[in-house]
């Protein structure tokens, strides 16, 4: 099979012919380890012994290449041999999966239904079927294709503060929201530059979803503890304050943290248990209940 000018020969690149005796090589190959008894009882055409099942189940018969192949009805039909009489496989075997990837790909990764007509053109595959979706289920363009999106876990329970039937402001979510331009009188209203930048402290309670605003000229720590201290007069001091990790936010705990260090503040918090918590870096959802006031 072989070209004949050995000279003009691409040794890189197979020839039909070289293909289709490579591909008939490995179908008698897996015929005689599969099917060994089934040949042997052909070969020896022994009546008195009781033939095996698939040689009366598919009227089982050797061409003139000793190829195991199956009668049909369409043996009068104008048509090929490979098509008038199928070629016997197994089930399992690698180069039954091989054969069904390269039919399945052929086709355009088409589903099992359409894939098996294709390879029952040449072929008789044992549990065709079962084969055919072993194969086609570890299709990875398959899986891109058709696979089901990320489920999503089961949300978790609401923290205890979320959920406290404590007083009003006990648990405390704050965020800022602006830049905000607001005029400074109207006098200055002719003026070119009349305007001023400002933004809003928003303060939420964590059960009742109750919301008290603060206006505050810059995000500086001073600022943002005037804002506090101005929050705390109208609805006391919280138990538990929680934000994300703005940088002023930090700072303010600290200068916070250094105002209650006198004895009735120390005292008062103490016993109170206020507390300061921030929000995991760079997980923003985490203060969805004060996040989607803003």
């Amino acid at each position: 099979t072989q070209d004949k000018h050995p000279v003009n020969r691409n040794l890189e690149q197979l020839t039909a012919s070289e293909v289709k005796l490579a591909e008939l090589l490995w179908i008698k190959s897996i015929q005689s380890l599969s099917f060994d008894k089934e040949i042997l009882f052909i070969i020896s055409r022994n009546a008195k012994s009781t033939p095996p099942v698939y040689v009366n189940q598919f009227g089982l018969f050797l061409d003139d290449d000793h190829v195991l192949r199956c009668k049909g009805r369409l043996n009068n039909a104008s048509l090929n041999l490979g098509s008038k009489n199928l070629i016997l496989l197994p089930n399992k075997s690698k180069f039954v999966e091989l054969l069904i990837r390269k039919v399945h790909d052929k086709i355009k990764h088409s589903r099992l239904r359409d894939t098996l007509t294709t390879i029952r053109e040449h072929f008789w595959l044992l549990r065709g079927r079962e084969a055919v979706k072993r194969v086609i289920k570890k299709c990875v363009i398959c899986q891109k294709a058709e696979g089901l999106p990320y489920g999503a876990t089961a949300p978790p329970a609401l923290p205890a503060s979320r959920v406290s039937d404590e007083p009003l402001f006990t648990n405390v979510g704050l965020d800022f929201a602006g830049p905000l331009f607001v005029r400074e009188s109207r006098e200055l209203e002719k003026s070119s530059d009349n305007s001023s930048k400002v933004y809003v402290l928003l303060f939420t309670c964590a059960s009742t979803r109750a919301v008290h605003l603060e206006l505050t000229p810059s995000l500086s720590v001073p600022a943002f503890l005037r804002a506090f201290r101005s929050y705390a007069s109208r609805r006391g001091l919280p138990a538990l304050l929680i934000s994300d990790n703005a940088k002023t936010f930090r700072a303010a705990s600290a200068e916070i943290r250094k105002l209650c260090r006198a004895d009735e503040v120390l005292r008062y918090l103490t016993n109170n248990q206020i507390t300061w918590q921030f929000i995991v870096e760079k997980d923003p959802w985490w203060g969805g209940f004060w996040e989607r006031l803003i």
